[in-house]
């Protein structure tokens, strides 16, 4: 995999590819995948390959630490950690260059993957392009979409946490929390369930919850609340290219749920695939999020 690094106002902001990115001037489709929570891009390197097969430009982007919404980024050079830890800023700000209506709390929260996500495609020359996010991605992408819709060909949202509400009046942080813990697990035990489709649990992965009690807490509670689907109907309707892949066993967002939010915003593709919440990682579904981005090229085309 390529990858390339920048220093961010706190912390680096990451992109993965398997093209080498001097080669991204000549793409005339590329596709920005958000993956999910703490989860590193080099997980989703098999969508990545095959969107490749498709003639797309696909880079997953790393946005797990840092913050962009004060400085524009710049390349990242390698040097002494306890000196990049006394230079780093300690503060987030309020202002916000792609978010103007954006708070300090803002930018530390729901807004800072969409921030440090559309930092990236500045930096890499990117005007327009595909976005596929999964999970939490997708709360982020369609973040992206909902502010800046000009640059949006299409959008994809994949098993999105925060597609649909999952804390409530009825289910609390910590409820929420345990039942997708036990629903995984009895997932996990069952025979037919493909080693593709079961949780990446990297130690990465781990660590980075373990060193980021507090942001992920924070987050956690910005994605149980989110409900994403009102802003892409609007954006379907505004000539966005939206579709949702939800799979049938997903213990984060039941797929019933997803299923009747889907009746009542008809304006969104939705495409029900096999699997658990983890099903971005079966080779089936990674086939139809490819195809998906692809109709969506001819559409858009068409449309031109």
């Amino acid at each position: 995999m390529h990858h390339k690094r920048y220093t961010a106002d706190r912390w680096t902001l990451g992109v993965y590819s398997p093209l080498p990115f001097d080669k991204l001037a000549e793409s005339q489709e590329v596709a920005l995948v958000h993956d999910g929570w703490g989860i590193h891009p080099t997980k989703s390197k098999a969508l990545l390959e095959e969107l490749v097969s498709k003639g797309i430009f696909p880079i997953a982007v790393d946005t797990r630490y840092g913050y962009a919404n004060q400085s524009p980024l710049r390349a990242h050079r390698r040097g002494s950690l306890a000196l990049r830890l006394l230079k780093q800023s300690r503060s987030t700000g309020a202002s916000n260059p792609y978010f103007p209506e954006a708070t300090m709390r803002g930018n530390r929260t729901n807004l800072r993957r969409p921030t440090s996500t559309l930092a990236l495609a500045d930096i890499l020359g990117i005007e327009k392009f595909h976005l596929i996010g999964f999970s939490d991605g997708g709360r982020t992408v369609t973040t992206i979409a909902e502010q800046h819709p000009e640059r949006v060909k299409s959008l994809t949202v994949v098993n999105g946490v925060g597609t649909s509400p999952i804390i409530t009046d009825r289910r609390t942080k910590r409820s929420v929390v345990r039942s997708i813990r036990e629903k995984r697990q009895a997932h996990r035990t069952q025979e037919t369930v493909p080693e593709s489709d079961r949780a990446p649990k990297s130690l990465v992965h781990r660590a980075y919850h373990i060193a980021h009690p507090r942001r992920s807490s924070r987050e956690l509670g910005v994605i149980g609340h989110a409900d994403g689907w009102p802003t892409k109907s609007r954006l379907a309707q505004e000539g966005v290219l939206v579709t949702v892949i939800h799979a049938k066993d997903d213990p984060v967002i039941h797929f019933d749920e997803a299923q009747e939010y889907a009746s009542e915003h008809p304006e969104v593709k939705f495409v029900p695939v096999e699997g658990g919440h983890n099903a971005y990682y079966r080779p089936d579904v990674i086939e139809t999020i490819a195809d998906t981005i692809v109709q969506n090229i001819v559409q858009v085309s068409k449309e031109v």
